[in-house]
């Protein structure tokens, strides 16, 4: 496991940190993060994003923590640095989520999870979350593909595989603004339509 050669720890910057972020996603997820992380508009000089390599095993959680635990074995961290799970609801349910919610706290690990997945987070740049219908929040609930579809409707075209940030990265305080509008503080992750991820993006933009 390699660590980017663009990141060295500034010695005499207050607070410098890394945050690294292991995802079951292969491409959309890091995209956006490093996209967003590295862009002129929201850099943060303080701030270093490492998104790393999905495990071997595939995107099961259990095995993006393997990754994490790597990670954390191999380098050297210090209080500021935060480890991150970013993993979504559609595929995997409650009983695994609380699994990996235990282990998470246990290690001392983030966990950000979209319900049903990571693009609701993408649609909130572009939809508030009070104009979603009744029907709209359950076809999402039932089906990832009714999120990119409605994403597509309000961009003209989404790839998943090939994501533009630049349609996504001057709506980032919407899309923040809107999943902490949708979020319940109460809960590890959200049970209805909703997205921790705004959580991670406070800290990538010094905000926490």
């Amino acid at each position: 496991m390699k660590l980017s050669k663009r990141f060295i720890r500034k010695t005499g910057v207050r607070d410098s940190k890394l945050i690294i972020i292991a995802t079951e996603g292969e491409k959309t997820e890091r995209n956006y993060f490093n996209g967003i992380a590295f862009s002129d508009q929201h850099k943060n000089s303080r701030v270093h994003v490492e998104v790393l390599e999905r495990p071997n095993g595939g995107s099961d959680p259990k095995n993006c923590l393997l990754t994490l635990n790597r990670f954390k074995s191999t380098y050297s961290l210090n209080k500021h640095d935060q480890l991150w799970l970013v993993c979504d609801v559609d595929r995997w349910g409650a009983k695994k989520l609380a699994e990996v919610n235990t282990l998470c706290k246990q290690k001392g690990y983030r966990l950000a999870v979209s319900n049903p997945c990571f693009e609701i987070w993408l649609l909130l740049h572009h939809v508030k979350g009070e104009n979603l219908s009744t029907e709209e929040r359950s076809a999402m609930l039932e089906s990832c593909d009714s999120v990119a579809t409605k994403i597509r409707a309000s961009l003209g075209s989404y790839n998943k595989a090939n994501l533009k940030i630049e349609d996504f990265i001057t709506n980032l305080e919407l899309a923040m603004q809107e999943s902490e509008l949708l979020d319940n503080p109460a809960e590890d992750w959200p049970n209805t339509i909703g997205t921790k991820v705004f959580v991670l993006m406070k800290s990538i933009l010094g905000q926490d």
